[in-house]
């Protein structure tokens, strides 16, 4: 089950756009903490998305799957050359401009 943080009405949706490690103090995912802690691997994938340069990253709902949120293409490009071996990639470009909001 997904469940929600600390929410301040001081944050709005383009501060979490224009940095959204503010979602780690909003968006808990209750099974990832179990799951990070017994599945190694997943753990170390969560953490490999930070290390090349994910502004967040989460267990999906479920644990189907890892995403994570770049703000540089050259961060996703990392990612996908250290796991796209090993784990299939799905990249979603933005379709939004915060200027357009």
């Amino acid at each position: 089950e997904i469940t929600y943080g600390d929410w301040s009405s001081d944050v709005c949706s383009s501060d979490l756009i224009q940095t959204p490690q503010l979602l780690k103090n909003i968006i808990r995912n209750d099974f990832e903490p179990l799951v990070l802690g017994t599945h190694h691997p997943i753990a170390q994938l969560k953490q490999d998305f930070y290390d090349r340069g994910a502004e967040f990253s989460q267990l999906s709902g479920s644990g189907s799957a890892v995403y994570g949120l770049f703000k540089n293409e050259s961060d996703v490009e990392r990612i996908k050359q250290k796991i796209g071996d090993h784990y299939p990639i799905s990249v979603t470009p933005p379709h939004f401009q915060i200027d357009k909001m």
